[in-house]
């Protein structure tokens, strides 16, 4: 006997349709939450669509068909991530996202964390009101929480790093990796497979898979930012950890470890007034 096919498989050009004010703005009122327009439109800027798709991929991969459930999910875990680029590009000083102006470089910094809060509430709003039993729903909330909790010890570790630069072992970049990237794809995966009805035991392998993913991503972001990109500041120059850093900090040449003392003691007045 053949494998019934799911008809109703969000691929990506299916969960990247979501992406449109009529579902945006009636997936918040059923959610019971008022727009904010600085936060749509960040919303519905350009972007990759990776958690969403991740999340609504696994729940139909495992027979999940119900677009009262795929669609606030997906909408959910996006949310977080907008919210964690404004307040990263806050951090960091970049000013271009998209090839655009980032949230703060356009509006001030006030109205960006503003956008960014409203986005985390939109998101935990948006999770909890899929159309599952409130036992799921509390434990989609408490994956949600896990993951921005994780992306904060993450976001946090580096900014510890910059407020004091010091040699750093891959093996600790790898785990602010871990927190600030993986984590977030581990959400949208483990979300769609407990809406799914997934055991908890058969998703330990997504949580691997999310870590190996997120990063295999961050060392490709830090091969981007080696390259340059418009509007952000070079990683590399700023010191943040990234894996390039800590590949320089191994290294033998008494003029690299040099240069990157000489580099980190001159840069710490600035960094502590940021």
């Amino acid at each position: 006997m053949s494998k019934q096919v799911n008809r109703n498989c969000y691929d990506r050009q299916k969960v990247r349709s979501w992406f449109c004010e009529e579902i945006w703005f009636r997936s918040l009122k059923r959610a019971g939450i008022v727009p904010d327009d600085i936060g749509t439109k960040w919303f519905l800027a350009a972007g990759k669509r990776l958690r969403p798709i991740l999340a609504a991929g696994i729940y139909s991969s495992l027979g999940g068909c119900d677009d009262d459930v795929a669609i606030p999910i997906a909408l959910g875990v996006e949310c977080f991530h907008k919210a964690s680029l404004i307040h990263d590009d806050i951090e960091d000083g970049d000013t271009m996202r998209y090839d655009q102006p980032s949230v703060h470089a356009e509006y001030g910094v006030p109205l960006a964390i503003n956008a960014g809060d409203w986005l985390l509430g939109a998101g935990y709003a948006l999770i909890s009101s899929a159309a599952l039993p409130g036992a799921v729903c509390a434990e989609l909330v408490r994956l949600a929480a896990w993951g921005h909790a994780e992306l904060a010890r993450g976001q946090g570790d580096e900014l510890a790093f910059c407020f004091h630069p010091h040699p750093i072992a891959l093996e600790k970049t790898i785990e602010i990796y871990e927190r600030k990237t993986s984590a977030a794809f581990n959400v949208a995966l483990q979300c769609g497979a407990v809406a799914a009805g997934m055991k908890p035991e058969k998703r330990a392998i997504l949580a691997r898979f999310a870590r190996a993913w997120g990063i295999a991503f961050q060392i490709r972001d830090d091969e981007e930012d080696v390259v340059s990109i418009k509007g952000r500041t070079s990683d590399l120059c700023a010191l943040r950890p990234t894996a390039y850093l800590a590949m320089a900090c191994r290294s033998r040449s008494s003029d690299l470890c040099k240069a990157l003392a000489e580099a980190w003691n001159g840069g710490d007045k600035e960094r502590r007034r940021l």
